[in-house]
Formats: structure tokens, sequence, C-alpha cells
């Protein structure tokens, strides 16, 4: 953890409501903001030396964001109802992306692909390049909120063709919807039909995790519970009951899955026998995100304060301070 000193990335003129941090070693940060711009951060230049650039476009206020694999291409979504693709280096929009009914949740690049949600009850596939929608994935009956991507640990097989072509050859691939009409759905992304749909949570689904190398996925719902899919045939193998209100946010780390809850507290999991290991306390408020790295379980809480914690023990090892608002979003 360093010495727990504060470098402060002066940005929008609200509040922060997303980021993402690169994949490939960097100190490249993104973050997308309440006023509908976007901005991207060098996490280790000098005191108020950081802004890389400012990325403005977006009609209203962005609500996700992620940086590509490789870092040269950042994507926000926004309540404009659009998603936008932009380039890291420039920080030049590059392409637009047209054609949702509602505002945009969730953003997720995968290859020359775009996944988007959306309140109109869809999920897309954009070709990043063109900026045309590949697919429509409809079948909810209310907004979809988050998204993921599972590939079978046999491998997606690659291919070097355009962007809906490599599509209809993709027969590995699933796309995983979570919605407030409480159903978890997998997308083809070959046909985009609705290859299966889980059901069990009474409330809306708030986050999903995958376990590729075990082909289960776990959702977290506004029903308090947290429950564990079999992706092959769609059972619900476990129900995780401890939490008392709403799932926040979920991540798999070590065999291990954390959840945060609105409950004020955050909980390790043993993933495959389902058993509460640990239960990290006191938040005075919403866990409304967390991160695990090397040993330390990360959160951000709506009392204003990150904390980290001994992820085996439990201990609270720091608590940092400076916050005037809730902490929506952390990266490590």
């Amino acid at each position: 953890m360093g010495t727990g000193r504060t470098r402060i990335l002066v940005g929008p003129t609200g509040g922060v409501n997303c980021m993402s941090a690169g994949e490939d070693g960097s100190a490249l940060l993104l973050t997308g903001g309440e006023d509908g711009s976007a901005a991207l951060w060098d996490a280790e230049a000098p005191q108020g030396q950081g802004r890389r650039a400012t990325l403005r476009g977006h009609e209203g206020y962005i609500t996700h964001c992620a940086l590509a694999a490789d870092g040269a291409r950042a994507f926000t979504c926004s309540a404009d109802r659009t998603a936008r693709c932009w380039d890291v280096q420039s920080g030049h929009c590059l392409q637009v992306y047209r054609g949702h009914a509602g505002v945009v949740n969730r953003v997720v690049p995968h290859a020359g692909w775009l996944f988007s949600s959306s309140y109109d009850k869809t999920a897309r596939c954009w070709d990043t390049r063109t900026g045309d929608a590949l697919r429509v994935f409809a079948g909810h009956r209310s907004c979809v909120l988050p998204l993921a991507l599972y590939c079978p640990p046999k491998g997606e097989r690659r291919s070097s063709s355009a962007a809906l072509a490599a599509l209809e050859e993709n027969t590995t691939l699933l796309l995983m919807s979570g919605s407030v009409d409480g159903t978890v759905r997998l997308w083809r992304l070959s046909s985009g039909a609705c290859a299966r749909t889980l059901r069990g949570h009474q409330g809306p689904v708030l986050c999903l995790a995958v376990d590729a190398s075990n082909g289960a996925l776990y959702s977290g719902g506004a029903d308090g519970t947290v429950r564990k899919w079999d992706l092959s045939s769609g059972q619900q193998l476990r129900s995780y009951t401890e939490h008392t209100d709403l799932v926040i946010c979920l991540q798999l780390a070590n065999r291990h899955l954390y959840s945060g809850s609105s409950d004020g507290t955050a909980r390790r999991w043993l993933s495959e026998v389902g058993g509460c290991a640990r239960v990290y306390r006191p938040h005075k408020h919403t866990v409304s995100t967390l991160r695990y790295h090397d040993g330390i379980l990360f959160t951000g809480s709506g009392d204003t304060l990150a904390r980290a914690f001994d992820a085996r023990s439990g201990a609270l090892k720091r608590t940092f301070k400076g916050h005037t608002g809730i902490i929506n979003c952390l990266e490590v």
C-alpha cells in the first residue's frame, strides 16, 4: 500500500461516476464525470500535472467507461443514449455509437467489438471501427445493467476477418446481461439469440462476475443474494444469503468471491463451497465498490471513506480520508 499519501487528480466539475485503469501495467487512468466529460490521467505524474486529455462530446452525464486491453482506445457511455470511442494519444473522438433509445449503462470492449447495455431493455454489439450495430440483444422486460463475457477455457477462435464476419463465426463467446427484470440472459454472438435465461433473483440484477475456468457465473441482486450458476446447464448451483441489503459489486480473486452491499459490509466467500469466510466491517454506509490486490481488499463506501483490509484476517489496515461524497469507483 506504500505510504498511503494522497495525490489529487482534479477533473470534472461534478462527481466522478466511473473509472478504468489500463491493463498494460501503465499508470494510465480513465475517469467519467457527472458533467459529461471524461479525462485521461497519468497516475504517476507529479501533483497537478496528471491530466493527459479531457474528452468532451457527450451531452449527458457519463455512466461508465473502459479502456481497451491494448491501452490505445478509451470507451465511454452516457445518459445522452450514445457510447463513444476515443484515441488515447490524441484525445480525439474516433467514433460515436448511436442506436440505443435510453441511457446507456455499461460498455465492454472486446477485440473489434463494443458491447453496451441500456435502459431501452437491450444490449448491443458494435463494430468499434465503423460504428455499425452488429447485434441487438432484445428480450429483457426492463432496463439492462451489468454485462459480462464468457469464453470457455479451450479458448476463443480468433479471426482476422471483418467484425461482422468474425461475430458470425464465433460459436464460443457468450454475452451475459443482468436486468432490472430479475433475470440474467446468456446470448450467442454468432446469431444474437438468447441461449438461456437464468431465473431466481427476486429483484434487479446489479452485478456479475464470471469464473471462466469453472464455467460458472455469479450474480448479485437487489434481493440481497449472490447466486452461482452453471453456464453450460443454466442451473443455479448455490445461493449466498448472508447479506441483508442490495449486493452492489462482485469480484473473483484467488478462488474467492468478494461482495459489497448496501448493508454496510463486504464479504469473502469460498466460491467452490459457498461458505462466508470473512466479513469486513465497519463501513457506515453502502459498500459501493471494491478491489482485491495482493492480499488486500480495498473498499469504497457511501461514508466518503476508502478502506484497506487484510483479506485473510479481515483486519482493517488503513482508512483513506479526503473525499466529501460517496466513493463510486476504485482502481488499484
